[in-house]
């Protein structure tokens, strides 16, 4: 069995809404698109978006991630780290990683990831 490297944060499942606006440099336009986070940890998020989202890898965007506590959001911005395509459900998946978080904003995170750990009851911790 191979060795993989270790991810620096756990990732606990979720399924949360998510909104994020992509910057298209080529054509001076944004992009805004509605999706899902299956997975989050303090370092970032897994999204599914609709295929026809169109964002690039390393391509940076804004976002809003709508919490499990009543009335909390959570709102930055972040960078695609990979994308991965299913034509067949026509969905397009993004790894992505939060940049330029404030403290608060890290320590609420790191808050409700903590709570909702708790209630994953086998968070994911290796690399795939």
């Amino acid at each position: 069995m191979q060795n993989l490297p270790q991810r620096k944060h756990t990732r606990v499942n979720v399924n949360l809404s998510v909104s994020c606006q992509f910057t298209d440099d080529k054509i001076q336009k944004n992009i805004y698109s509605l999706g899902r986070v299956f997975d989050i940890s303090s370092g970032g998020m897994k999204v599914c978006l609709p295929i026809n989202s169109d964002p690039n890898q390393g391509d940076k965007f804004q976002y809003l991630i709508n919490l499990p506590r009543p009335f909390s959001r959570l709102a930055g911005n972040g960078k695609i780290r990979w994308m991965q395509t299913d034509e067949s459900r026509q969905q397009l998946f993004l790894g992505m990683t939060f940049t330029g978080l404030s403290a608060s904003q890290m320590q609420d995170l790191e808050s409700i990831i903590e709570e909702l750990s708790e209630e994953d009851l086998e968070p994911i911790r290796n690399y795939n």
